[in-house]
């Protein structure tokens, strides 16, 4: 079985992974690189939206003629498949 970081370098195409393992070794990193996903894709940091994604459910709970009392359907593999 291949270690790990081998299995990520060879997902990424990098050829030593010894540079994947560092990745971890500045904390900051990891921090830079969603900063610039986020400016690439022009997404939206949660915080900066979630008022906004807030408002969206809780008048979609109301329109879905569910409202906002009753329970979300379940994201999980129904109790009625074999």
């Amino acid at each position: 079985m291949r270690r790990g970081w081998c299995w990520v370098a060879e997902q990424l195409g990098v050829e030593d992974p010894s540079q994947v393992k560092r990745y971890t070794e500045r904390r900051p990193t990891p921090f830079d690189h969603q900063q610039e996903i986020r400016q690439v894709y022009q997404w939206k940091d949660f915080a900066s939206v979630e008022g906004e994604f807030v408002a969206w459910v809780a008048a979609r709970s109301w329109t879905s003629g569910d409202g906002p009392g009753r329970p979300a359907p379940s994201l999980g593999h129904s109790s009625n498949h074999s």
